[in-house]
């Protein structure tokens, strides 16, 4: 429980008692989230009466309150559970913060509140290969669910180790000399198929170019993709699983 404690001291008659209110979540204040339709983030708020006396609640949220518990009497040490949400709709930006609160007073002059975020993080894309017209055909590249002016990388390796496909030290990607894979990460903006920008509207998809590849080949990859609210000390970006495709 991630637990928000803010003291106010109110004096009851004439002894001056502290009428103290603390909250906690069920998870964290700040959460992340992906654009999309109908996705909800949302957070159970528990109020609890810290004090030494009897007190009666009023709780308060930015957005809508999922059961109330406005004017419910706590007993000390008791504790009163309310809900909020932020709604996440299709047209939620990477890179934004949307934000409620949430919070509680009591009639001894206790307050307690917390600020509430959702984070839109760019949501993961789908890089594919595939030959459309079969054994012998050009290769063509794609990637799909990329969202509008994120930048992309496709790092590629040939063959897999012994342990298998996305078993590799390098973001699960095997390479004799690293060098070969950093060297495609560090290529210039806009060098399909390994570095480019999407464009159009968000959850779209780009060809990236169909290319003559030998049969037999095994190209494994991995997409490198913005992460706009890292964890502290986590690169400012974040990568796929490894896929896979056999040349035929």
């Amino acid at each position: 429980m991630t637990t928000l404690r803010i003291a106010f001291l109110g004096f009851l008659c004439a002894f001056g008692a502290s009428a103290q209110l603390s909250l906690s979540l069920n998870a964290d204040a700040t959460q992340i989230a992906y654009p999309g339709d109908t996705t909800v983030v949302s957070w159970e708020v528990a109020v609890t009466n810290d004090g030494p006396t009897a007190v009666t609640i009023s709780a308060f949220a930015c957005s809508t309150i999922t059961g109330d518990p406005s004017g419910t009497i706590l007993l000390p040490t008791e504790s009163a559970s309310f809900s909020v949400e932020i709604l996440i709709s299709a047209a939620a930006v990477p890179g934004t913060l949307l934000s409620t609160c949430a919070g509680a007073t009591s009639d001894a002059n206790g307050y307690v509140g917390v600020v509430l975020h959702a984070a839109i993080e760019t949501p993961a894309p789908y890089y594919t290969l595939y030959q459309a017209h079969g054994p012998g055909s050009l290769v063509d590249f794609a990637c799909f669910n990329v969202y509008a002016s994120e930048q992309y990388h496709a790092v590629f390796s040939f063959g897999s180790p012994n342990g298998g496909s996305g078993t590799g030290p390098y973001f699960g990607l095997f390479a004799p000399n690293p060098t070969f894979l950093i060297d495609q990460f560090l290529l210039p903006p806009d060098t399909p198929p390994f570095r480019f920008t999407s464009t159009g509207s968000p959850f779209s998809s780009i060809e990236l170019g169909s290319y003559t590849l030998p049969p037999g080949l095994i190209l494994e990859w991995v997409v490198f993709y913005p992460r706009h609210f890292p964890p502290f000390g986590a690169p400012p970006y974040q990568w796929t699983p490894v896929n896979a495709l056999t040349v035929i």
